[in-house]
């Protein structure tokens, strides 16, 4: 048998679908190694939650608020709406200040504004609970 000398086996063929493999498995590693690299949702410790809650608050950044929220509501776009609405329309004075207490995250103003809520660890990772303690407003027991 004689080989074939046909246009598959034309060595510029040959190296444009080498090029081709070859850029479909650099873009997949590309893609996968993105996906690996971002990080986990939430904080790294309690304090750095409070940290962020109250950057988040005070600028009324639901993107920044989504990967804060965990526990047994998902930290979907509608429950971070009405969690970061709900506290945007609390009548206070000045900014909003975040404190961690044991598992507990207080929020407050400067008029005694107050929510708590509780703070959840889930594989090494802190979230803020978006089920409330206490009512917006009532003192803290």
């Amino acid at each position: 048998m004689s080989a074939r000398s046909g246009p598959e086996n034309h060595p510029v063929t040959r190296l444009l679908r080498f090029a081709l493999v070859l850029v479909g498995v650099v873009w997949l590693v590309v893609v996968l190694t993105s996906i690996a690299e971002q990080p986990a949702p939430g904080a790294a410790d309690a304090q750095e939650l409070a940290r962020s809650l109250e950057t988040a608050l005070n600028a009324r950044d639901a993107a920044a608020m989504k990967d804060l929220l965990g526990g047994p509501v998902a930290g979907d776009a509608g429950t971070v709406a009405e969690f970061l609405s709900g506290q945007a329309e609390l009548p206070h004075d000045g900014p909003w200040r975040v404190a961690v207490r044991d598992r507990t995250i207080e929020v407050s103003d400067d008029r005694g504004t107050r929510a708590r809520y509780t703070a959840v660890e889930h594989a090494g990772r802190w979230q803020v609970n978006p089920i409330g303690l206490l009512a917006p407003g009532d003192p803290a027991k």
